[in-house]
């Protein structure tokens, strides 16, 4: 069974991989004390197959089912976070589960979100290009209204990429839902240029805690006991997807591959396993998990 505080699923941005979000992860385990699940999407680092909606999403949520089913978490101990690209994903992933399932995930971060990808491309190519050749992709406005998890949207107010008017929309379509919804604004910052533990790591850390969020609920502020860990992560530019000495090796999967940071330094386990039930048939290959 899972014994970290608990899991967060990280939907990683477009011109990465799990490779070069390794350190990210073992920042957010290490800072959060959980565990944290990479998808890899289809058509990055090692993983086959084509990138599509359809395709991401499949990945993703084959990333919640190996927290459920195969790390045994609970699924009101899952947090899902996205950044970017990773964030529509991760917003239709979380309103799949809440209305399918009899609890909802822990909490959802998404970092940069967009509206939507066609208004996103609007803004880009303008209206008529977008019309003619962008689909209605990740409909995050629409998805937002869907879910009832404790929500939080991280957005810098410098951001020339997804401008911060997305989740400044995103806030003010949820702000009569029950859930609780809050925008944090990283002053000054970009969509590439921030700090990871400062201005992403310690806004979650706060918002879990203050909303009372599943094993979050009664921790206490951990900011001074972080103070002296590790600096925030580089920014890596390695695509390399060896990331044995963080995760203790890949996971594969049929449909995703997969990193696991773990809030454990101990030597994990390996992991032989098969689940029936993952949209069709997942195999879990060789790989390793630790546990707290």
């Amino acid at each position: 069974p899972c014994k970290g505080r608990g899991v967060i699923v990280y939907a990683h941005g477009n011109a990465v991989d799990i490779g070069a979000v390794a350190e990210e992860a073992k920042a957010m385990s290490h800072h959060l004390h959980c565990h944290v699940i990479v998808p890899e999407y289809p058509g990055y680092g090692v993983a086959k197959g084509k990138p599509c909606e359809d395709t991401v999403d499949v990945a993703v949520y084959a990333a919640v089912r190996l927290a459920t089913e195969v790390i045994g978490a609970p699924i009101e101990r899952v947090v899902m976070y996205g950044r970017s690209i990773g964030t529509g994903p991760i917003a239709a992933a979380s309103a799949r589960l809440d209305m399918m399932a009899r609890s909802r995930p822990a909490a959802m971060i998404l970092q940069s979100p967009f509206t939507s990808i066609n208004d996103f491309a609007r803004e880009r190519a303008g209206r008529l290009l977008a019309w003619l050749f962008v689909s209605e992709r990740w409909k995050t406005r629409v998805n937002l209204t869907r879910v009832q998890t404790p929500t939080l949207l991280i957005h810098g107010d410098e951001d020339k990429v997804i401008s911060i008017e997305h989740s400044r929309q995103l806030r003010r379509i949820t702000s009569f839902a029950a859930k609780p919804c809050e925008l944090h604004v990283q002053k000054g910052r970009g969509h590439n240029d921030f700090d990871f533990v400062l201005d992403v790591l310690k806004p979650a850390g706060e918002f879990l805690r203050r909303k009372r969020v599943g094993p979050w609920a009664k921790v206490e502020d951990e900011t001074s006991t972080d103070a002296a860990s590790p600096p925030s992560p580089p920014r890596a530019t390695s695509r390399s997807t060896d990331v044995k000495t963080t995760f203790g090796g890949p996971i594969a999967c049929s449909a995703a591959h997969a990193a696991i940071a773990s809030s454990s330094l101990a030597i994990g386990e390996p992991v032989r396993s098969s689940a029936s039930n993952w949209f069709g048939t997942t195999n879990v290959a060789r790989g390793t998990i630790s546990s707290r």
